[in-house]
């Protein structure tokens, strides 16, 4: 499923927004925003050397699986993708070698479960992200307080030379406006645009300048929609 967040700019949406203003509350948060250059830098396996952390599903990340059902439950391309940091996070642990209190997710893994959350979000009538729901069923290990706000971490760029190609966002239909679920920290995804989760999305490829020899590469996501230069790699087939 295809899902677009800039629609929430659209016309119509506006307009629905603008009659609801009087009889609900409809949240928003600041989120720190990301380009798809800084996220190009962690998609690939973490440096432990280097202090650097792998996903905290470990075994169970996204990528990973992404790698074995293409290739096989053998294959040598499957890795435990790099834990994912925001600009901030990166420049204290470039300056300090700090990382977050709080393990991560890797990046396909946050794309994951933010689209997985929304999904249930809109689909059932009564969700409640803080009570005893299976938000933990696809094997995300961290425990937080509040569930939607670390499913809804960051928004992204769009447009310009490190931004993303709007047609890549995550979909978000105005109707869910009407569910109780928009009125919560997940409503930001009205207003902020973020990335969907797509497998096809995503292209294994070999790297020789990194341990382990495979990183991940984003495919016709970026703003001029181009090809992914490939010339640093070997394409995998």
């Amino acid at each position: 499923m295809l899902i677009h967040s800039l629609d929430a700019t659209s016309e119509r949406t506006l307009s629905t927004m603008a009659a609801l203003v009087d009889s609900y509350t409809l949240p928003t948060r600041e989120l720190e925003m990301v380009s798809k250059t800084h996220d190009d830098m962690f998609l690939r396996p973490a440096n432990e050397q280097s202090g650097e952390r792998g996903c905290v599903n470990g075994e169970k990340c996204v990528c990973r699986w992404l790698a074995i059902f293409r290739y096989g439950e053998k294959c040598k391309e499957a890795f435990v993708c790099r834990e994912f940091l925001l600009p901030s996070q990166l420049e204290e642990f470039q300056t300090s070698g700090k990382l977050p209190k709080v393990h991560g997710k890797c990046l396909i893994c946050c794309r994951y479960f933010t689209a997985y959350t929304y999904t249930l979000a809109r689909n059932q009538p009564n969700f409640n992200p803080k009570s005893s729901i299976c938000l933990q069923a696809f094997g995300n290990k961290i425990v937080v307080d509040n569930p939607e706000e670390s499913a809804l971490s960051h928004s992204n760029v769009v447009g310009g030379e490190e931004g993303y190609n709007p047609d890549c966002l995550l979909y978000i239909d105005e109707k869910w406006v009407d569910v109780a679920s928009a009125r919560g920290d997940l409503g930001t995804l009205l207003w902020r645009p973020v990335v969907r989760f797509q497998s096809s999305d995503y292209e294994f490829v070999q790297d020789t300048n990194i341990d382990g020899g495979y990183r991940v590469i984003q495919v016709k996501l970026g703003s001029n929609n181009g090809a992914p230069d490939f010339s640093r790699y070997v394409r995998i087939h």
